[in-house]
């Protein structure tokens, strides 16, 4: 897609590849063992309620993940880890995994302060069972 990511190891083995143009924040997802596919993560200059949408396959297996994203609030001061963030934008994603037998949805809602990026995320069923909670811990500019 002619842009220039940047890797960040999250945890051993697990490298995220990702890109910040134009305040849209892009990552490339693997795909089998050399596939990948751009998701966009945040619209930063869109306004509250903005709507976008991704779908790429999810496997080699024919499965496909669609992901709709929408801004929910933009503006406000979030605290993670007792460091408090200002000018946070709050990121709802309903990801959508179809597969021959059916679908599976999760929403994940995420929180991105300017100038840091991912602070706080939450995934949750339909019914809100947390998934998985993730939060900055530090952050050294």
């Amino acid at each position: 897609n002619n842009k220039v990511y940047t890797s960040t190891a999250r945890q051993p083995g697990d490298i995220v590849f990702h890109n910040c143009d134009g305040n849209v924040t892009t990552v490339l997802l693997p795909v089998g063992a050399s596939n990948y596919y751009s998701a966009t993560l945040i619209k930063s200059n869109e306004a509250v309620n903005a709507t976008w949408t991704d779908t790429y396959p999810a496997d080699l297996s024919g499965n496909q993940l669609t992901i709709d994203y929408k801004i929910l609030q933009k503006s406000f001061v979030w605290t993670v880890a007792g460091t408090q963030y200002i000018d946070v934008i709050k990121v709802q994603a309903t990801r959508t995994l179809t597969t021959p037998v059916g679908s599976t949805v999760s929403i994940v809602t995420s929180y991105y302060a300017r100038g840091v990026g991912l602070i706080d995320e939450i995934e949750e069923t339909p019914g809100g069972t947390m998934i998985s909670h993730q939060v900055l811990l530090s952050f050294t500019p």
